[in-house]
């Protein structure tokens, strides 16, 4: 599943990758619940480049609002 966000510092939209979405038992009306994207156990990777990959998507994410 992918969520479309808006990055309203550079003006555009962003898809980002959802593969779980939890919602706390405690949570009130309104509240946003926790998307979560799960890396592969098996996925080797270059562990830096994994880090940029990882930096890049915490930067989408930042400043942004999710569509409804």
């Amino acid at each position: 599943m992918n969520v479309t966000i808006e990055q309203e510092s550079a003006g555009k939209t962003v898809n980002i990758p959802i593969d779980a979405v939890v919602m706390p038992k405690t949570a009130e009306s309104g509240d946003f619940p926790l998307l979560i994207e799960a890396k592969s156990a098996g996925d080797f990777t270059n562990v830096n480049k994994r880090r940029k990959e990882d930096e890049k998507g915490m930067e989408k994410g930042m400043g942004s609002h999710l569509h409804s």
